[in-house]
Formats: structure tokens, C-alpha cells, sequence
């Protein structure tokens, strides 16, 4: 019988795995994950992600997180799939969780952000963090037009919000999904607004 670690070693190189001797496998209570598993589970969840098989991209995002929890990419993409699978509230929270702990491009999570408010028709969230860009003075010049639209329409959905009936959120599925609005692939939230 072969020791553990020439077992692992031949296991990697029949699985076309080269593992650098410095690489060490990440542990997690008596279980030890083999190098690079995160990275797998990330890159298959983000090609579901973009086949539009959004639960399988949630289960896979969601597994790499448990072994990355700070990976930008994990993170981005579980909130993109949050958000097309209709999860909106999980999508929110996680979005809001990135900005607090400064994960990601910060106006890149900003938009993406202010996209699930709008989607949750939670304008006053969206008012109350715009005017805190702006009265903390932390916008481009080049976005500044870009955040003041979004700001007065959402002023204008805010006064309009008391006649709405809040919304009720699906569960997350495939199939409840009619109008794939497809925008993870719009580049800018104007972009995204104006599929929403």
C-alpha cells in the first residue's frame, strides 16, 4: 500500500494536476481539500453562471466560498446568480456584505448594488446611498452624471413607493425565471436599468 502523500502525488499527476511542492492542502477540521478545489468549483459555477443554469451556479459558488470567503470573483459571481435565479434579498445582502468589507472594485459593487435595490424597489436605500457618495465627495467626475440619474429617479420612485405594494420574492429556480434579463452580460447600470 502506498504512503498518503505518494498516493495524493500520483493521483494528481494522473489527473493532469501538477502540484508545486510549496502548495499546501487547505484543511478543515479532519478533512483536507485538495489544492486548486476552489478555483474548480469557481470556475465551473461561473461557466453555469454564464450557460444560465443559475441553481448549479449557486451550489458551486456557494461551496467555493466556504473554502475562499474574500475571493472577489466567488463573491461577484454568487451575486449575479443570486440576483438572475431571483434571489434578490440574498443577492442584496451579500452585495452590502462586499461593500462593507471593501471586497471588489467599490463603483463596480456600488452598481451592482443599486441594481438589486431597484429590482427590490428599495429607493429610499438607494437615495440614502447615493447622497452619501455624494456628500462624501467619493465620485468620479466621469460617473457623476451617471449616479445623479439614478439618483432622481429614485427620489421620484421613493415618492411614488407609498401607492406600491411591496414585491414578493420567488424562490430561486429555473424555471421561474420567464424574462432572462440577462444582465451580468450589460456592462453599466444604465444599461441594466433600462433591461429591468
Amino acid at each position: 500500500m502506498l504512503p498518503l502523500s505518494k498516493a495524493l502525488t500520483l493521483f494528481h499527476v494522473e489527473d493532469g494536476i501538477h502540484m508545486k511542492k510549496r502548495e499546501r492542502a487547505k484543511r478543515k477540521d479532519n478533512i483536507i481539500f485538495l489544492p486548486g478545489l476552489e478555483k474548480r468549483l469557481t470556475d465551473k459555477g461561473l461557466e453555469s453562471l454564464q450557460n444560465k443554469r443559475y441553481q448549479e451556479a449557486i451550489t458551486l459558488l456557494e461551496e467555493a466560498r466556504e473554502h475562499d470567503s474574500e475571493n472577489s470573483d466567488i463573491l461577484i459571481g454568487l451575486v449575479l446568480a443570486y440576483f438572475e435565479a431571483g434571489a434578490y434579498t440574498k443577492a442584496r445582502e451579500l452585495a452590502n456584505e462586499m461593500l462593507l468589507k471593501g471586497i471588489g472594485d467599490y463603483f463596480h459593487m456600488v452598481d451592482l448594488y443599486l441594481t438589486v435595490l431597484i429590482q427590490l424597489h428599495e429607493y429610499q436605500e438607494i437615495v440614502s446611498t447615493i447622497e452619501a457618495l455624494f456628500d462624501e465627495k467619493e465620485i468620479p467626475p466621469e460617473r457623476h452624471d451617471h449616479f445623479l440619474t439614478i439618483l432622481q429617479f429614485s427620489r421620484r420612485m421613493a415618492d411614488n413607493d407609498s401607492q406600491l405594494e411591496p414585491i414578493e420574492e420567488p424562490e430561486p429556480n429555473e424555471d421561474n425565471n420567464p424574462k432572462d434579463l440577462k444582465l451580468s452580460s450589460l456592462k453599466s447600470l444604465n444599461e441594466q436599468m433600462l433591461a429591468i
